[in-house]
């Protein structure tokens, strides 16, 4: 009975190391990775699993309510930045930006219309020359909600950056002398928001 007590005892202290054995390390990635940014931008450094902490160089506080995402801003000026993750088995990540920091960012995010693909306004698009609408913002954005598309049709859109992205779902296509509608939420990385809308015609048939 003392041998099996003492085997037990020894066995349970290599628990932490077996857990750790087959640890698979996280990453962390920034977005925007680097750039013109505003001091009351959101920088977000996403870890690709849940972390036991996060830390910012410069002493730049990070906030998370999942310890998997995380959020800050940075000061005016010149910033260089490392983000340090770490797991519960002390395995590690970083990832570094550097970005120029202006004041404090009030306007709404607006259309680019001209950088849209097609161009905002567009008439004669020739709907087979369009297999995606590319829709462009002078900002970058933190999110956008499709909230109206026009003709009905199976649609979903994707946001990176300062362009969000509607992509045909299933057999959608568009068709000859429709004209396109698309309504949007759209919120910039210092939290302003604008419901925008932007537009399209197609060709006629031949």
């Amino acid at each position: 009975a003392a041998s099996m007590l003492l085997w037990i005892a020894g066995c349970g202290g290599d628990d932490d190391d077996d857990d750790c054995a087959d640890n698979v390390a996280p990453t962390v990635a920034l977005s925007p990775a680097g750039g013109d940014v505003f001091s009351n931008s959101i920088i977000t450094a996403t870890c690709s699993k849940v972390v036991d902490s996060l830390t910012v160089s410069g002493g730049i506080v990070a906030t998370s309510s999942d310890n998997k995402v995380f959020t800050f801003s940075l000061p005016e000026g010149a910033q260089s930045i490392t983000v340090d993750c770490t797991d519960a088995c002390g395995d590690t990540a970083s990832a570094s930006g550097t970005y120029t920091v202006g004041a404090p960012d009030t306007e709404d995010p607006a259309l680019d219309g001209g950088g849209s693909d097609p161009k905002d306004g567009a008439d004669g698009v020739d709907p087979a020359d369009v297999e995606e609408i590319v829709i462009k913002f002078t900002e970058a954005l933190s999110g956008a909600e499709l909230t109206n598309f026009e003709p009905d049709g199976d649609v979903t859109s994707d946001v990176d950056g300062d362009t969000v992205t509607i992509s045909f779902l299933g057999n959608f296509s568009l068709g000859n002398e429709q004209e396109v509608v698309v309504e949007l939420t759209v919120e910039d990385l210092a939290g302003n928001t604008a419901e925008v809308e932007y537009s399209f015609t197609t060709m006629a048939k031949e």
